[in-house]
């Protein structure tokens, strides 16, 4: 929480604040409100979301940044902060041995996943925005310049998503699958 009162603070003081860039409207962002929800109030959905969203997109977003400054830049330094720590809070979640994907996860975030985009998208093209590069692609480069032009990487991005939560849903269904065969006993 001190990051994100220093980050407003941050932007408010270099005259950055602004509804285009500076709503918690970024996956991220609901991210790491899931991470917070979860390690305070441990939940099912909340740790789903964490695990699946965080993990499908915080690496993509720690290898590709849309930075325009680096190193040393505030900004460079609260993304890298910001993203690490939520990435943290992830593998804190998962290697407390409490959490566990629930059956159905995936399509459960596969479904809150286009809730989002189509609510995000609905107001960026009201507004104008980008959240979620829903619009348009960041201006540095991207993993989503390997996607296709707009709208056709929306569809990409939506593959990916879908095989990327089938993958991290995969050691759930391999306990699953081991639990069944040992409740089956030898025959």
């Amino acid at each position: 929480m001190a990051y994100v009162s220093f980050f407003y603070i941050y932007q408010a003081l270099r005259g950055l604040l602004s509804w285009e860039y500076s709503l918690p409207l970024e996956l991220c962002s609901l991210v790491l409100a899931a991470c917070i929800a979860s390690l305070f109030r441990p939940n099912p959905f909340t740790a789903e979301i964490a695990y699946f969203w965080g993990l499908g997109g915080l690496l993509h977003a720690l290898i590709t940044p849309d930075l325009v400054q680096g190193f040393p830049s505030m900004n460079f330094n609260l993304f890298f902060l910001s993203h690490g720590t939520t990435l943290i809070a992830i593998v804190f979640l998962v290697a407390s041995g409490d959490f566990r994907p629930r059956r159905g996860a995936v399509l459960r975030m596969m479904a809150l996943l286009n809730l989002y985009g189509l609510v995000v998208g609905m107001v960026d093209l009201w507004t104008g925005w980008n959240y979620g590069y829903l619009c348009r692609k960041p201006p540095t480069g991207s993993l989503l310049d390997f996607l296709g032009p707009w709208p056709w990487y929306l569809i990409s991005i939506e593959l990916i998503a879908l095989l990327t939560f089938l993958m991290l849903d995969f050691p759930r269904r391999i306990r699953a699958s081991r639990m069944k065969a040992e409740t089956a006993g030898p025959n």
